[in-house]
């Protein structure tokens, strides 16, 4: 029975995909037009500022922020220990993350988000690992001394989730901060004339549109400081967590522009902190010395 295991479990996995996803049924065209879409977005089109080095991107991302020193060196531990062990359940289990990770790795662009699928098979992983690992330090000491043995167990499972517990609870503790483009939105609300003609750029805060005259961008770089006063905009918002990705070498003309535009008057900024959570949030005068009556409408 176990020799079907892997065959099993990947008809299982193609089942599932298709009752979580029937679109790829009953819409099978728009499903490979999307997928045609992403890929050429990821090897063809590229995306500025997620390009680079996507391997050391990814390790990066997984050591310092993902999974954490200690679930990084226990997977790659229970990869290892798959390896060796190469049962029909080891090779179901570390065939997908292997080959999934090597697969997203080819593009230049890169998001976090594409690490998602392996999460699961890499936890299981090295949760067998430590598992297997206290199992192994019980059997060496539990043969003479049970108690010392369950002890020895235990505080190597405390040891090895102090780190991922301590993390997830930091994790818990910044969702809970106010954000800092709830306090800029807050700010615009109770500064910025009703009617002001404001373009924003992604992950700034969302404003009224019947309060405010609102242009969007995905980067403000998109267009040129005079476009946007020609289309009558007294203000612009940007976002740290999009401009940091153009103050690269890589990007000559839109650091350029940022830096052009952040050579204008600050209006309003406002910065993480222990307290805020959220990127840095810049509010700034594109017509510095104009009356909101000399601004022209967009």
């Amino acid at each position: 029975m176990r020799t079907r295991t892997p065959y099993l479990t990947a008809l299982a996995a193609v089942v599932a995909f298709v009752l979580i996803t029937p679109m790829t049924i009953f819409d099978t065209g728009a499903v490979i037009n999307d997928i045609a879409g992403v890929v050429f977005h990821y090897n063809v089109q590229g995306h500025p500022g997620a390009q680079g080095d996507t391997v050391g991107y990814y390790i990066n991302y997984l050591w310092t922020t993902g999974f954490g020193p200690v679930l990084s060196v226990l997977a790659v531990a229970g990869i290892g220990w798959a390896l060796v062990r190469h049962r029909a359940s080891d090779l179901v289990l570390v065939v997908f993350p292997i080959v999934y990770f090597l697969l997203v790795s080819i593009p230049e662009v890169h998001f976090e988000r594409d690490l998602m699928p392996m999460v699961p098979f890499i936890a299981l992983l090295a949760g067998r690992f430590v598992a297997d690992g206290a199992a192994t330090l019980y059997g060496l000491i539990g043969r003479r001394r049970r108690f010392l043995g369950m002890a020895a167990a235990t505080v190597l499972l405390v040891l090895v989730a102090v780190q991922p517990a301590a993390a997830a609870i930091g994790d818990a503790r910044v969702t809970r901060l106010p954000r800092t483009e709830t306090i800029a939105r807050n700010w615009v609300y109770g500064h910025i004339q009703s009617g002001s003609a404001i373009v924003r750029e992604e992950y700034t805060p969302q404003l009224d549109p019947y309060s405010y005259r609102v242009g969007y961008t995905w980067t403000l770089s998109t267009y040129d400081l005079a476009w946007y006063r020609s289309h009558g905009f007294r203000y612009a918002i940007a976002s740290s967590r999009l401009y940091d990705r153009y103050l690269d070498p890589g990007y000559p003309s839109e650091a350029a522009f940022y830096k052009s535009l952040f050579a204008l008057p600050i209006v309003y900024e406002i910065d993480p902190s222990s307290t805020i959570n959220g990127p840095t949030i810049i509010i700034l005068d594109l017509q510095p010395g104009l009356t909101m009556q000399q601004a022209r409408s967009p």
